[in-house]
């Protein structure tokens, strides 16, 4: 009965494992936020997903982009924002990730500043 019970309360979200480091494996996923990568215990990861109360407790992989750019005046908080998503949707997950992407970072940015400054001026 209690197996029953546990099985009801696990959630398992579906992951794709990028890469195990020692006894932890960082997982991959999207939510409505966008995508996501997390570092999880290998003993909590299987094929058939992870439990999302390990994901929601899980440290975070990579870089906060929009953190990184808040004090900045270059994007407004919906540009940081949408900077993170398209940041992790290109691959720029860390400070080497952006190093071996540097291109690819420079024309989201120009992208999203372009966005921003039509929305300052009122154009469409």
């Amino acid at each position: 009965m209690q197996e029953q019970e546990q099985k009801k309360r696990t959630r398992l979200i579906q992951v794709q494992a990028i890469e195990r480091r020692g006894e932890a494996v960082v997982v991959e996923f999207s939510d409505k936020h966008g995508p996501n990568r997390k570092v999880v215990p290998q003993a909590a990861f299987s094929p058939e997903g992870v439990d999302k109360t390990v994901l929601d407790e899980a440290p975070d992989y990579g870089v906060c982009w929009a953190d990184t750019l808040k004090k900045s005046e270059i994007l407004t908080e919906k540009g940081r924002n949408e900077l993170e998503v398209q940041m992790k949707q290109n691959g720029i997950w860390t400070t080497d990730d952006l190093r071996r992407a540097a291109n690819k970072y420079m024309v989201v940015l120009a992208s999203l500043h372009r966005e921003d400054t039509r929305a300052m001026i009122g154009g469409k």
